[in-house]
């Protein structure tokens, strides 16, 4: 029997995607970051045992998505916060 992810919480008629779509969005931190930087970001959570996933969503306008987990989201805002060249963005997409 293949086994299936299931993504949000269980109703009585299935999954809530608006429920999965809102748990994905805490598990997402927006930021700008000088272009030329970018890398140096990726480098730091890499060294902090991974606690993140950076994706560069435009790397020419500086805008980086990092990916956490619930568990890890407030250490990497805790990080984030004494990075000078990173600007936190709340809606940048």
């Amino acid at each position: 029997m293949k086994s299936k992810m299931l993504i949000g919480k269980k109703t009585e008629i299935g999954y809530n995607m608006e429920d999965a779509m809102r748990d994905s969005s805490e598990n997402k931190i927006f930021l700008k970051v000088a272009k030329e930087k970018i890398t140096f970001l990726i480098k730091i959570i890499e060294a902090c045992d991974n606690l993140g996933v950076v994706s560069t969503v435009n790397a020419q306008e500086g805008k980086v998505l990092i990916h956490v987990t619930l568990d890890t989201r407030a250490e990497v805002l805790d990080i984030i916060k004494h990075l000078p060249f990173v600007e936190l963005e709340k809606n940048l997409y």
